[in-house]
C-alpha cells in the first residue's frame, strides 16, 4: 500500500540543472508492508483481509486515506503559513512507513495544475 505526496513549491522547481529558484519542489513516497501475497486474478481489492503486520488491511487502507485527508485539510486550513512544505507523517496508526522516502526534488520541475474541485474523502 503506498502514497504519494509532490507540492509544487517554485519555477522551475528547486535544484534543477540549468537554475533554480528556491524553495525545491518537495515530495514524499511511502509504503507500508501488507504481507499479503498477490494472488493473480483471485484477489478481491476491496475485501483484503487480515495480515500479521497491519491486522485488518482494509480498515488500515482507510485509517490511510483519513491520514491523507487529515494532511491535506491541515495545508489547507493552515492560515499562518507555517505548515508549507510539511511531510505527512510516515507513521499511520503506529505503523511505520516500510518505505519513506521524502525530501526536496534534486532534479526535475514536478508541475501541479489548478485545483479541480476535487474534495477529499476516504
Amino acid at each position: 500500500m503506498f502514497r504519494v505526496y509532490i507540492e509544487d513549491r517554485s519555477e522551475p522547481g528547486g535544484y534543477h540543472p540549468k537554475g533554480a529558484v528556491e524553495p525545491a519542489d518537495i515530495y514524499c513516497f511511502q509504503a507500508w508492508n501488507t504481507g499479503i501475497v498477490v494472488n493473480n486474478k483471485t484477489t478481491d481489492p476491496n475485501n483484503l483481509g487480515t495480515s500479521s503486520l497491519l491486522g485488518d488491511v482494509n480498515a488500515f487502507r482507510t485509517a490511510v486515506a483519513n491520514a491523507n485527508c487529515a494532511f491535506l485539510n491541515s495545508l489547507q486550513n493552515d492560515t499562518t503559513g507555517k505548515l508549507i512544505g510539511s511531510l505527512p507523517s510516515g507513521t499511520v496508526n503506529g505503523v511505520n512507513a516500510f518505505v519513506n522516502d521524502c525530501g526536496p526534488m534534486y532534479s526535475g520541475n514536478h508541475q501541479i495544475h489548478p485545483s479541480t474541485s476535487a474534495t477529499c474523502s476516504p
